[in-house]
């Protein structure tokens, strides 16, 4: 008897600990969530642009085996080029001097593809893009003279253009993913200051052009599939019905985006390389970062007070910035600041910059090299 009851006993000891061992895990979570991107702060420590998407992969600054380029606008010489920063071997200095730094030119004045009057004004703001229509990789590039276009990236040469009269101060452009094409246009009145050209639908004319005041930016956010806008003031999120149609239109959505916190006029928009949905802003002399998630607008200490006319970014942290000579509104000066660990025991992520400066040649906006929109 003694002995069935010690064997029972021992029955429901094994059955509760099996129980035991298949039931919730225990919560080991401290708090802290280490796989969540390093958020922007204002101290010259921050990573700005880390993008770790988990505790394993630590972002410890300019990483020299990843690609580094980017297109920028020559305003002085009417052309576009492509840039790449590791052709001196981080010797940023050297250059101007390097016959391998630039990888890419195209000459508006001399595509002899060009029907339209030259683009006086110089070339403001340019793109690499992939474009369904055509079938081809392509450059697109406006002017504040009144002019956009499509270039032939392995060819050279144009494609489309247009120097509609609504396109007088174009200051960016957008291709969206089914190739038409959108121009952001700086006006100081309720006239057209957002402009779309359905390309897609064989179309060489404007189908919808709204007010957007002082528009300086437009990018596509492949996420919520629609335009986000850099206006005087803040972003704004755009919408396009009938995409791919000869009848696309604009149409504003209200209460989506975020206002400046001061600094002037919105100018410079481009994707924080490696964090999807962030944009660099810049607002006369200060710089944001757009979370366009959270729709707010983070100030970026060390980028600000200075008239930043482009900035653009890659996903190890490396910033190239072009900041406005003094009483103009573009220079031949770009700034490359890159992430290095400090030394000592403490080691920490901080800004080294380059000054470069490029004699005879004139800058003003700068997006990094890719066709990604993010």
């Amino acid at each position: 008897m003694k002995k069935r009851i010690l064997a029972l006993f021992l029955l429901v000891v094994l059955a509760f600990s099996l129980v035991a061992c298949g039931g919730d895990p225990v919560d080991t979570n401290t708090g802290s969530d280490s796989s969540l991107p390093a958020s922007s702060n204002n101290s010259d420590v921050s990573s700005n642009t880390d993008n770790s998407d988990s505790g394993d992969e630590v972002n410890k600054g300019y990483d020299e085996t990843m690609e580094h380029k980017i297109i920028i606008s020559d305003r002085e010489a009417h052309k576009i080029l492509v840039m790449d920063l590791n052709a001196c071997n981080g010797d940023f200095e050297a250059l101007p001097d390097s016959d391998s730094a630039i990888v890419w030119e195209y000459d508006l004045a001399n595509d002899p593809n060009r029907k339209t009057r030259d683009a006086g004004a110089g070339l403001d703001s340019a793109k690499y893009r992939y474009s369904p229509y055509y079938g081809k990789d392509v450059v697109i590039a406006c002017s504040s003279d009144g002019w956009a276009g499509v270039v032939d990236y392995e060819a050279k040469t144009l494609l489309w253009e247009s120097d509609a009269p609504v396109l007088h101060n174009a200051h960016s452009i957008e291709m969206l993913p089914n190739g038409d094409v959108v121009v952001a246009v700086a006006k100081d009145t309720d006239d057209a200051g957002l402009v779309y050209f359905p390309l897609s639908a064989g179309v060489n004319t404007y189908s919808s052009a709204i007010p957007s005041k002082y528009s300086h930016g437009v990018c596509w956010d492949p996420e919520n599939e629609w335009l986000w806008v850099l206006e005087n003031t803040e972003t704004v999120a755009i919408k396009v019905n009938g995409m791919g149609t000869e009848d696309a239109k604009l149409v504003r959505l209200s209460g989506l985006g975020a206002q400046s916190q001061g600094g002037g006029g919105g100018h410079a928009f481009a994707p924080v390389g490696g964090q999807p949905g962030k944009y660099w802003a810049s607002f006369g002399g200060k710089v944001y970062q757009f979370d366009s998630v959270e729709e707010e607008m983070i100030p970026d200490a060390y980028f600000s007070s200075r008239d930043t006319k482009g900035i653009c970014s890659f996903s190890d942290g490396t910033v190239v910035q072009i900041v406005a000579d003094e009483d103009t509104v573009v220079s031949s000066d770009i700034h490359i600041v890159i992430r290095k660990l400090s030394g000592g025991k403490k080691q920490e992520l901080r800004n080294v910059e380059t000054v470069v400066n490029f004699p005879g040649m004139v800058f003003y906006k700068v997006q990094a090299f890719t066709k990604d929109y993010q």
